[in-house]
C-alpha cells in the first residue's frame, strides 16, 4: 500500500493526480511506478478509460478513492457514457474496475467512432497560471480533455495543446515545460467568427460530465429527436424527417465550426452519415459529440428562429442549374415606400423571389418571383451611375 497520495484539486483528471505521485515521489522508473500503484508492471497510463481501478483503490492508502467515485468525478466515463443504454453503461463500469474494458469498448462502438478518444494532452494558460498561484503546481483538468472541448468552458478562450507527446507507457504532469504560455491556440485567429458556437459545445460538454442525462435505449434517443424535429418545417411527416434539409441547415449554422472539430465533417459531407444515424438508426451508438451538436442545433434554433424557417433554402427556379439542393445560403432584408417588410432570396442561378413578412403578427407572406438575371449578364453589364 502507497504511504502517500495526493488529494485531486478541483476540476483534475485522474491521470494527472497520478502524474503529480510520479513526480511528488522522485520520478521512478515507468514500469516500477505502475507496480507501486497497481500491483502490475504492465499497466497503461490512460487519460479517458483508466482500468483496474479496483486494484488502484487498494493500493491507496486510509480509503482515500472508492473507484466508483474515481469513475465518476475523475475520469470521462460520465461524459462517453452519457448517450449510452443502461445496460452498457454498467458494463463499462464494471470494466473500468476490472480492466477487461477492450470487449466492452467494441461492443459499445467507443473504438469505432470517427471522433475519437482523447489523444494529446490540453489546457488553458489562464487556467495553469491560476493553479500556480492557487496550489504552487499545475495539473490537467478533466473538461479540457474532451475532443469536442476546444476553448476552455470557464475563460471561454482557446485551449492550448501539450508542447510534449504522451506515452501510454509513463504519466506526464503539468508543468511551465509542458504548458508554455506562449503555446499556439487550437483555434486559429482567422476563426474567431465560431468561437460562440464553440464556447456552447464546451460549456454543454462540461454539463454532460459533471451531470450526465437519465440513460435511455438507442431507439429512446432516436425518438426523442424524432420528436424534436415534429414540430419544424424539417419533418416531412409524423416520423420522416427530411434529412437532406436537416443536414443542409446543420452545416450552415455552425459553418467553419465543424472544419475545427474532430472528424465531424469530410470536405463538404457529414462524415460517416451520423446525423443521419442519430434521427434515422436505433441500433448503433454515437459519439456524445455528435448528440450534442444535434441537441445545440435546435435549442438554438428555437431560440432565434427565423420567419421563413432556417436557411439554406430551396430555389424557386425549376430549370436552377446549381447542383446544391439548398443553394440560397442568405436573404437581404428591405422595406418598401409603403413600410413593408421583404425579404429577398437570390439564387446562384439568378433566380430572384421575395417574401413579405407581417411585423405585427410575424406573419410571412407567399413566394413572390421578382427577377431572373444571368450571372453571366450582371457581371457583363456597366454599374449604374448615380
Amino acid at each position: 500500500m502507497l504511504a502517500y497520495f495526493p488529494r485531486p484539486y478541483p476540476g483534475e483528471i485522474l491521470y494527472s493526480v497520478l502524474a503529480r505521485l510520479w513526480m511528488h515521489i522522485g520520478q521512478p522508473k515507468p514500469r516500477a511506478f505502475m507496480e507501486l500503484v497497481l500491483g502490475s508492471k504492465n499497466g497503461r497510463a490512460t487519460v479517458d478509460f483508466p482500468g483496474h481501478l479496483d486494484l488502484l483503490v487498494q493500493h491507496v492508502p486510509f480509503d482515500a478513492l472508492q473507484a466508483d467515485r474515481v469513475i465518476d468525478e475523475l475520469t470521462l466515463f460520465p461524459y462517453y457514457t452519457a448517450f449510452e443504454p443502461p445496460a452498457m453503461r454498467a458494463a463499462l463500469r464494471r470494466g473500468m474496475k476490472t480492466g477487461r474494458l477492450n470487449t466492452t469498448r467494441a461492443r459499445s462502438g467507443l473504438q469505432a467512432y470517427a471522433v475519437g478518444r482523447t489523444g494529446e494532452l490540453r489546457y488553458c494558460p489562464v487556467c495553469s497560471a491560476q493553479m500556480y498561484e492557487a496550489h504552487g503546481e499545475m495539473y490537467w483538468r478533466r473538461e479540457h480533455q474532451i475532443p469536442g472541448v476546444l476553448v476552455c468552458p470557464v475563460h471561454h478562450q482557446s485551449l492550448c495543446t501539450c508542447v510534449i507527446a504522451r506515452s501510454p507507457g509513463s504519466y506526464l504532469p503539468a508543468s511551465s515545460v509542458t504548458c508554455p504560455d506562449d503555446a499556439p491556440a487550437i483555434v486559429p485567429p482567422s476563426h474567431w467568427d465560431v468561437l460562440p458556437h464553440l464556447e456552447r459545445l464546451a460549456l454543454l460538454s462540461r454539463h454532460v460530465l459533471e451531470t450526465p442525462p437519465s440513460a435511455r435505449t438507442l431507439k429512446g434517443w432516436q425518438a426523442h429527436y424524432v420528436q424534436l424535429l415534429r414540430s419544424t418545417e424539417l419533418s416531412r411527416s409524423k416520423w420522416m424527417t427530411d434529412q437532406q434539409l436537416l443536414n443542409a441547415q446543420l452545416c450552415h449554422f455552425y459553418g467553419r465550426t465543424l472544419e475545427l472539430l474532430p472528424n465531424v465533417i469530410e470536405g463538404e459531407t457529414l462524415r460517416g452519415n451520423w446525423l443521419t444515424n442519430l434521427v434515422r438508426n436505433d441500433r448503433r451508438g454515437m459519439h456524445p459529440l455528435y448528440h450534442l451538436l444535434l441537441q445545440d442545433f435546435l435549442d438554438q434554433r428555437d431560440q432565434h428562429h427565423s420567419p421563413f424557417g432556417a436557411g439554406p433554402w430551396r430555389c424557386g427556379n425549376g430549370a436552377c442549374t446549381v447542383a446544391e439542393r439548398f443553394p440560397i445560403k442568405a436573404l437581404t432584408w428591405h422595406r418598401l415606400r409603403d413600410g413593408t417588410r421583404v425579404a429577398v432570396f437570390t439564387c446562384r442561378c439568378g433566380y430572384r423571389t421575395t417574401r413579405s413578412l407581417n411585423e405585427e403578427t410575424g406573419v410571412a407572406g407567399k413566394t413572390t418571383f421578382l427577377m431572373y438575371q444571368s450571372p453571366i449578364v450582371e457581371e457583363l453589364e456597366p454599374p449604374l451611375s448615380i
